[in-house]
């Protein structure tokens, strides 16, 4: 195999990981972002009376995520005001990148696949490995960040804000519509909820690594009898 086809194929490993890494990142962040279900459930608890500022909060949360979606140009300025909307419109745009990342990396993978099938003559086995590495970096990043969400929320939730906000455009009055409706406890558990799912995926590709090993492992022995 010469230089430049090695160099291909390990580009093509590294690419194949990251990528397969991002994608279950970004579809579990928008899968539990997006389920109503957990909004269902959550705001039961945290808005007993069903209302904020005097509507229907299930109603206008899921007005939010039509408008994160893009599913409708506007939220109602007669419920959120202007600065409210203002970071509203930021979040959507990084909603929106975010999205893209997820197809972007989609992209790469198949392409990445492709390359190491096609070009390095890859096998179901050599592939299973590299889901196996990616397993272990997902589970270890969803410990990781668990750690911090459990011992320094109010350090992670500042740490999710700023990167991302000017200074002054993502904190708002404690009475204000959208930190009623959205309190710290929803980002805690949304946060909670990801990072579980990402430790479960993470530990299923695990899994599937140690069962295929294992299952090569002895199916080579049982050969290696066969032709004794």
């Amino acid at each position: 195999m010469g230089n430049s086809k090695k160099w291909v194929i390990k580009t093509s490993k590294f690419v194949f990981v990251l990528a397969l890494f991002e994608i279950i990142f970004l579809a579990s962040f928008f899968g539990n972002v997006f389920r109503q279900s957990f909004f269902d459930g959550e705001f039961a608890e945290l808005h007993p009376s069903g209302t904020v500022g005097g509507r229907d909060a299930i109603a206008m949360n899921r007005e939010v995520l039509d408008y994160l979606r893009g599913k409708i140009p506007s939220l109602d300025p007669s419920f959120f005001d202007a600065n409210e909307i203002s970071h509203m419109a930021d979040v959507k745009k990084i909603f929106m990148q975010l999205m893209e990342g997820l197809f972007i990396n989609l992209g790469l993978f198949i392409a990445a696949a492709g390359i190491l099938a096609f070009a390095g003559g890859w096998k179901l086995g050599r592939f299973i490995t590299l889901v196996g590495i990616t397993g272990i970096m997902l589970a270890s990043f969803s410990l990781a960040l668990g750690s911090f969400l459990f011992f320094g929320f109010d350090s992670f939730f500042v740490l999710l804000h700023s990167p991302f906000f000017s200074p002054g455009t993502w904190q708002f009055p404690a009475g204000s519509n959208l930190v009623t409706l959205y309190p710290e406890q929803v980002f805690f558990d949304i946060g909670l909820n990801f990072l579980v799912t990402v430790f479960i995926i993470g530990n299923f590709f695990i899994g599937i690594w140690l069962f295929s090993r294992i299952w090569r492992k002895n199916h080579g022995n049982h050969t290696s009898r066969l032709h004794h």
